[in-house]
């Protein structure tokens, strides 16, 4: 049989057998230096086990943007372009999917290499400021791992942050699901988002 759950007494304090529940450490709500939407992916990532010193990447697609920080310290900021078709994290929705992430493996080409099944494909395609055509994986793929149940699929859909040949797509939701930068961006990046780093994308939609 299950043991009876322990109960607070009146006085406020527990029973002296009992030991009081652990509550996950929380950050403030708001930090000085840091945008309000990096705090509260940063919040939502302490149960996946965000330290305060380990970078985590933050995407808020109601203004386009990606940042990567620590509890204390916003280390870049950049443009991206999320999924036409808005927020989803079902097979074949075309939406990027929201909550809690985590980088699987980082994929490195050639500057404007395209990439083909997360593979680099030799093939060098110029950066475009269109906003739509034919779009590529570019520079560098970060592979994704959803570990919610709502963005289980992630690496099934593959769903990834990757450089684009349409850089004048970033700022506006033209994705086909995945978290676009650009080719600088995705350079970048590399030293900034190493495998293993946790990832929070907000259930924020796009503000036109």
């Amino acid at each position: 049989p299950t043991a009876p759950l322990a109960t607070q007494g009146s006085a406020g304090e527990w029973p002296a057998s009992t030991t009081p529940p652990q509550t996950l450490p929380r950050e403030p709500a708001t930090v000085p230096g840091l945008p309000e939407p990096v705090v509260a992916g940063r919040a939502a990532l302490i149960e996946f086990g965000a330290a305060p010193h380990d970078r985590v990447v933050v995407v808020d697609p109601s203004s386009q943007k990606l940042f990567v920080a620590t509890a204390t310290e916003l280390l870049a900021t950049f443009d991206v372009s999320t999924g036409a078709s808005g927020l989803s994290g079902i097979l074949g929705s075309g939406g990027t999917p929201v909550g809690a992430l985590q980088v699987q493996a980082v994929l490195h080409g050639a500057v404007n290499e395209t990439f083909k099944y997360a593979s680099p494909t030799g093939k060098i395609v110029p950066a475009s400021p269109a906003a739509s055509g034919p779009a590529y994986m570019t520079t560098t793929v970060f592979t994704l791992v959803g570990l919610e149940t709502h963005n289980k699929s992630s690496r099934q859909r593959g769903i990834y942050i990757h450089g684009t040949n349409l850089e004048g797509s970033l700022g506006k939701p033209l994705s086909a699901g995945c978290v676009r930068v650009s080719n600088a961006t995705a350079v970048a990046l590399r030293d900034l988002v190493p495998p293993g780093a946790l990832m929070y994308i907000l259930e924020r939609r796009f503000q036109r």
